[in-house]
């Protein structure tokens, strides 16, 4: 076999922000001034988030209409 056969509920990045951080990226979302790429960022990590509630790459690419990959990408980063 080429590939290497990964399981889909596999976690490959854990983000747990600092509530200083979860109030920064929300100030970035709310004051709609930041660029469309940084307000995707926040949304991203904000639901991927441990220490609240961590969404799957699936429901968040569908709920702010981003690819899995690029929900993947955000979190590696």
């Amino acid at each position: 076999m080429l590939f290497k056969e990964t399981p889909l509920t596999m976690i490959k990045y854990r983000i747990n922000l600092l509530p200083e951080e979860r109030v920064e990226l929300t100030a970035k979302v709310q004051k709609g001034k930041a660029t469309i790429k940084t307000v995707q960022k926040a949304y991203v990590l904000l639901a991927s988030d441990e220490s609240v509630e961590r969404q799957s790459e699936a429901d968040i690419a569908t709920t702010y209409c981003l690819s899995i990959r690029t929900v993947e990408r955000i979190r590696k980063d």
